[in-house]
């Protein structure tokens, strides 16, 4: 049997608890096509479920994009890959899968950074199912806060919302509660009859069915609801609590920081991004209001793995050995300027790529190889002895991929 040959295309996927999309494109970041599919919320307990719901958006995406597969390469942002263990057995199963020719896993935080930063300092507030800020501070640093999961964490996410207003509506039953319309409102939603119908149907719900439920409580709340008010002012709390913690743990800022928003509550026509916004200007932040795509952060990440260019942020640094130590220059791999503002250029190496001849001359060491090191500031991949440069001096190895949580 003649084995598959990889197309040109690269595709990125955000997932999600709610729902995952994928977006195909070529080396050069055009968008191809793409596609919606249901939750790619990768849980410990089972995570080969997520690898099959990107296998069935993937090819959905492949097929309006009219690519054949495998793709050149995946890069896949999911919701709960900051679980090392499972993160890495989605991504065997993709591989098995035979979806591209190289497949990463990273998380969808990662993949929603990238679209709205590519390599520059901000802050990203998710704001879906569940709840997380990433921030990248001017030096580099990368500090996350929240991200718990809907167990311990996720507070001010809309699975926490609709959780606390079914509980609203229970206590209100109690007699511990006022009267709220969100009894009339959630028991007509969820097709139950009374509030002890209602905690059975919470019981066995999923995250996106309680999360859904959001919504009607921030309109509730809208309308003059006491009871939903209450749970909603909560969860803005929660989220600047979440917006403050970061900025009190990061440094260098030349006034106020940007801050990105991502997520159902929080995007574009969220029913809660104004008031989120005034709470982070209060915070101390300036509010970029440019629209977030995680799936494009991920096809920009795919790009770089897959050979079409440098993902954002890895830093080159090639060190010539000297009598048993090191020395070298760092180059980082940014996107060209006119990409960043774009957001759909390629992710390409920087320009001058240090060699051996950029060294003092008695610090070269002509009868050593150079060593490459590619790494962030997490991470770091083996070192690579070169034999040999190109003419450009651009060395023929493969950019780390970034994996794991943020």
């Amino acid at each position: 049997m003649t084995a598959a040959v990889a197309t040109g295309a690269y595709i990125g996927v955000d997932g999600g608890g709610t729902r995952s999309r994928a977006l195909v494109g070529d080396r050069e970041g055009r968008e191809l096509g793409g596609a919606t599919g249901g939750p790619g919320l990768v849980d410990p307990v089972t995570p080969l479920l997520a690898a099959r719901a990107v296998t069935a958006v993937v090819r959905a995406a492949a097929r309006h994009a009219r690519v054949d597969l495998p793709a050149r390469s995946l890069w896949a942002g999911l919701a709960g890959a900051g679980h090392e263990p499972s993160r890495r057995a989605v991504e065997d199963k993709l591989r098995e899968h035979g979806l591209a020719r190289r497949v990463a896993v990273g998380t969808d935080v990662e993949a929603a950074h990238a679209d709205a930063f590519g390599d520059s300092p901000g802050v990203l507030l998710v704001a879906g199912t569940g709840s997380v800020v990433r921030a990248v501070d001017p030096r580099g640093e990368v500090v996350t806060v929240g991200g718990w999961g809907a167990l311990l964490g996720d507070e001010g996410g809309g699975h926490g919302i609709g959780l606390d207003g079914i509980r609203a509506v229970l206590r209100s039953a109690d007699g511990r509660e006022p009267e709220t319309d969100l009894t009339d409102a959630l028991l007509s939603l969820t097709g139950t009859a009374e509030p002890r119908e209602l905690a059975a149907w919470g019981a066995g719900a999923s995250k996106a069915q309680i999360a859904a439920l959001s919504v009607t409580v921030a309109e509730a709340s809208q309308e003059g609801d006491l009871v939903a008010a209450r749970v909603v002012h909560r969860a803005v709390f929660a989220l600047r609590d979440h917006l403050e913690a970061a900025l009190g743990r990061t440094e260098g800022w030349e006034g106020r920081p940007p801050v990105a928003f991502v997520g159902g509550l929080i995007g574009p026509g969220g029913v809660l991004r104004e008031t989120v916004a005034e709470a982070a200007v209060k915070a101390g932040y300036e509010v970029r209001r440019e629209e977030v795509v995680p799936e494009r952060g991920a096809l920009m990440g795919a790009v770089g793995w897959g050979g079409g260019g440098v993902w954002t942020g890895v830093h080159i640094y090639v060190r010539w050995s000297l009598h048993g130590g090191g020395v070298g220059q760092r180059q980082s791999a940014r996107r060209p300027a006119s990409s960043r503002r774009a957001r759909g250029g390629s992710l390409a190496p920087g320009p001058h790529w240090p060699t051996p001849a950029d060294l003092p001359g008695r610090l070269h060491a002509p009868d050593r190889d150079p060593v490459l090191v590619v790494c962030t500031k997490r991470r770091q991949a083996p070192p690579v002895t070169l034999g040999a440069l190109g003419r450009d001096h651009r060395p023929k190895t493969e950019a780390a991929r970034p994996t794991g949580s943020a």
